[in-house]
């Protein structure tokens, strides 16, 4: 089951001579998958777009869905995605660094929703310092792949390299 959204980008009169309102910039997938979810790094990684996702309750209990930006990712020897590095903007004023990047592991698990079948990705603390998995993990519930539609701008403004 894929569950996409395609969000249209309509700035009226905002950039109106370079997008119309027609033009789709990011689409959304609630299908976190194993399969989707590696298919949707690897496309983003291949045309240059920025990857954004939510992972459920990771900002606390009862939380919810909370939004982020991946920044960079590690792939396994299988080419499935191991670590995701991103920014958490809800921990900036716990940081000395105003929200660093950080890596975190991906896992891949039953859902325990009943009605979503095979492998679902997770996000993950990295493992303790004994070698042992940590139990804490954190289901993806989307991701966002936002193009920066070069194709336009370029037709746009054909002079500017």
């Amino acid at each position: 089951m894929e569950w996409i959204l395609e969000y249209v980008l309509y700035f009226q009169p905002f950039f109106s001579k370079v997008f119309s309102k027609d033009d789709v910039i990011a689409k959304e997938t609630r299908d976190t998958s194993k399969e989707t979810f590696n298919l949707w790094f690897k496309n983003a990684f291949r045309y240059n777009q920025a990857i954004g996702f939510a992972a459920y309750d990771f900002a606390g209990t009862n939380t919810k869905s909370h939004s982020m930006v991946i920044w960079g990712a590690e792939f396994d020897a299988e080419g499935n995605v191991a670590y995701v590095y991103f920014c958490d903007n809800n921990s900036a004023e716990d940081e000395p660094n105003h929200a660093s990047l950080k890596r975190y592991k991906v896992v891949y698990d039953k859902s325990t929703i009943p009605e979503l079948k095979g492998d679902y990705a997770y996000i993950s603390l990295l493992d303790n310092i004994d070698g042992t998995p940590s139990p804490t993990r954190f289901r993806f519930t989307s991701l966002t792949l936002v193009d920066l539609r070069r194709d336009l701008w370029q037709k746009a403004f054909p002079d500017v390299k």
